[in-house]
């Protein structure tokens, strides 16, 4: 019943109005202190082994598609172990 009254409400608001509302909306989750706020998430470089994963997983996928990826990342995750500092370098 109170939600018939809201829409009801809402069908009669004027249509710049209505955008006025939209656009909090819209902000809602973008605003401080808002009920809604979800911080946004910072984006950082990605790290020397994820580049290296990135590149070895097309690879082994190419090389053995019959292969699992679990079995494929254990593979890299030897690979990245086994490789001297200054290979590991290349991928920063």
């Amino acid at each position: 019943e109170c939600m018939k009254k809201v829409g009801e409400m809402w069908r009669l608001l004027p249509h710049d109005e209505k955008a006025k509302w939209r656009a909090d909306g819209e902000q809602g989750s973008r605003v401080p202190g808002n009920s809604t706020y979800v911080s946004q998430r910072t984006t950082s470089k990605p790290s020397s082994y994820q580049m290296f994963v990135k590149q070895m997983t097309l690879q082994l996928q190419q090389a053995h598609p019959e292969n699992k990826q679990a079995d494929n990342m254990r593979k890299i995750g030897e690979m990245w172990r086994a490789m001297p500092a200054e290979e590991r370098e290349r991928y920063a």
